[in-house]
């Protein structure tokens, strides 16, 4: 029995991205950073792995101390401690690909591969990311006992920017910061500003960091090139599977869309708990804590490009449902029948509920009820 190493990176081209989420989680942050330098996953440290910019499709990666990894095969090798079979046998289960005899016909995978390797960490390096660890925390801590809930009255220019997204009630779980800096990746500062805060948490409910919209006093959007921003998380906790849970589950179903505004959307239109997966790279790797037997999953209907043929948000909210129907779950997918306005990069339902209201979400109330 033999698997096609050639036929495995043409179908895996376009979609490394995804393919590293789910077979290496100690890759999650380099994912979120792509072309920057992060902790190897192999040796520790601060910065000594980058993943190339085109790393959908190539999934190449460099490590300072081992070199190049040109491309997904040899990266998920090296980072797993796998052979070269584990990792071809691993990445084909991964796109649907069995085993072919040589007569052509398709053969179960036999075995599983091995598990992650370890990362070894030298005992100074890991006394050194535990105090930046710490530090992270202190600094998300700060934040977080530094903001405001909504109902407070300073708190207006956060209620004046979700009123001003149509959306006129808001779970209690959001807060507001009076004054955040807003900082390049470079460096350079370009104001304060009043910034919505909500709390991104793991699969265990365990905060993880938090994500910022940075607004005017009128309650607009920041002036700045990048409004919506994750504060920096402590290197020992991990954003694979994270999510915005902006209310307690109330039954066996649970929504989940990208954006915190998406699911707020949701939310007020079905009256489905629904909480925000961050961005589409993370939604594929999402799961529903315990007693959720049916999760609606609200795609973000994206413009269509040469490497995702079907728009990146509906093939990520494919993945979804295609793991959770896996795992035994219930789940359906939902994309606005709205067509992407010229000049746009996406539709989602957020857009549905202000331009149709609830008559936009008939099928999903109804498989809900």
């Amino acid at each position: 029995m033999f698997l096609d190493a050639k036929e495995i990176k043409t179908i895996a081209d376009g979609k490394w991205d995804s393919i590293l989420s789910a077979l290496a989680p100690s890759l999650a942050d380099a994912l979120q950073r792509l072309g920057k330098h992060v902790a190897c996953p192999v040796h520790g440290g601060t910065d000594g792995f980058r993943l190339f910019k085109d790393v959908a499709q190539t999934g190449g990666g460099i490590c300072n101390t081992c070199g190049a990894h040109r491309d997904g095969l040899a990266l998920l090798s090296w980072v797993n401690g796998w052979s070269f079979r584990e990792t071809l046998e691993a990445v084909a289960k991964e796109c649907g690909i069995q085993k072919k005899d040589q007569g052509g016909q398709a053969k179960v995978r036999s075995s599983p591969a091995k598990p992650p390797r370890a990362t070894k960490v030298d005992p100074q390096v890991q006394a050194q990311q535990h105090q930046e660890a710490l530090a992270a925390r202190s600094r998300l801590a700060n934040v977080y006992f530094s903001s405001m809930p909504l109902d407070a009255p300073a708190a207006e220019p956060a209620r004046a920017y979700l009123r001003n997204r149509g959306l006129n009630s808001w779970p209690p779980m959001l807060r507001m910061h009076p004054g955040l800096r807003w900082t390049s990746k470079e460096g350079e500062i370009l104001g304060t500003f009043p910034t919505l805060i909500s709390l991104v948490c793991d699969e265990q409910g365990r905060g993880v960091t938090l994500h910022r919209t940075y607004l005017t006093p009128e309650g607009k959007k920041a002036p700045v090139p990048e409004p919506k921003k994750l504060m920096p998380r402590p290197g020992d906790m991990s954003m694979h599977g994270a999510s915005i849970q902006l209310c307690a589950p109330r039954g066996p179903a649970l929504g989940i869309a990208e954006g915190l505004e998406t699911a707020m959307a949701v939310s007020l239109a079905t009256g489905l708990p629904c909480w925000a997966a961050v961005s589409s790279t993370l939604l594929p790797h999402w799961r529903p804590p315990s007693g959720i037997e049916q999760v609606l999953v609200f795609a973000d209907k994206d413009r269509p490009t040469d490497l995702h043929p079907e728009g990146v948000g509906v093939e990520a909210a494919r993945q979804l449902v295609q793991a959770l129907q896996a795992l035994g779950r219930r789940a359906a997918m939902y994309v606005p029948a709205g067509e992407i306005p010229e000049g746009a990069k996406s539709v989602d339902w957020l857009d549905e509920y202000l331009s149709a209201g609830t008559a936009a979400f008939a099928s999903a109330i109804a498989e809900f009820r």
